[in-house]
Order: C-alpha cells, then structure tokens, then sequence
C-alpha cells in the first residue's frame, strides 16, 4: 500500500494497493497474479482504477522461455488515462539465454478497449492496437 499527496490542495491523497503473488508450480513453471486497486480524492469521490493480470512463465529448455499474460484493467472515469474505458491485453514473450548474464527477448502484444483510444494513421483513433518488442539484456553482478 503507498499513498500521498498527488494534487496541490490538502485533500489530493491518492491510494494505491499492490499485491502481487508468485507460485512455482513446477522446477520450470512458474506462475504470477497481480491486483491493483487506486483511489484518488483529489479528483472526487470514488474516482480511481484497478486492474488485475496473471502470467506464466515457463522454461522449455535451458536456453528458452515462454511467457503468456494477460491483463484487465478498468478506468472507468477516466482518471489514470484519461479517457473512461476498461482495456483488456494479452502478451506472448519469448525469450533465449544467448550466453551469461545476455538474454535476447521478442514479444508480442495485442491490445483492445471500450472507446477509441489508441491512435492511429488518419488520426481518429481505433480500439485495438498491436505492438511488437524486440531487445537484447545484459546484467551481471559483483560478488
């Protein structure tokens, strides 16, 4: 749980829960759900968001993991983006362990909304979007 003044006046406090819990459902599967509940005074009462996703990971090789999620989230005064709308998404990531400690990672990503939110060419907006992610990962540590 965090919260704070996030508006100028006294009463602007916004709250936000975060909970998120992690189970190994075997040595290669694993298994992550996530809740979000937001509250915000500052803009009236009752206006805030929340969302729920789950993922799974799963190690098909030593070197390869898949990574299938998906995610629900509602906004439905339009607080946190804006416009009132609830969205829905799902995630395919695959990544590869090309050596120690560098990883390379694609993903795929398929969005879709109440309203007319995400842009588009001729500037009116649609309510679905695709996104396609690529990137190379390197991390290492001292001992």
């Amino acid at each position: 749980w965090v919260g704070g003044a996030e508006q100028s006046d006294a009463d602007g406090w916004r709250h936000l829960v975060d909970a998120i819990v992690s189970v190994t459902l075997t040595p290669r599967v694993k298994l992550q759900l996530n809740a979000d509940f937001a509250r915000d005074r500052g803009l009236g009462p009752g206006v805030g968001w929340h969302g729920v996703a789950a993922a799974l990971r799963t190690q098909v090789t030593p070197a390869w993991t898949v990574s299938p999620r998906v995610e629900w989230f509602a906004d439905p005064q339009g607080a946190s983006a804006g416009v009132a709308q609830e969205v829905v998404e799902g995630t395919v990531t695959v990544q590869r362990t090309i050596a120690a400690g560098l990883t390379a990672r694609a993903e795929y990503r398929v969005d879709r909304s109440t309203t007319t939110f995400f842009p588009n060419e001729d500037g009116v907006g649609r309510r679905w979007q695709q996104t396609v992610g690529v990137g190379l990962f390197y991390g290492w540590a001292w001992r």
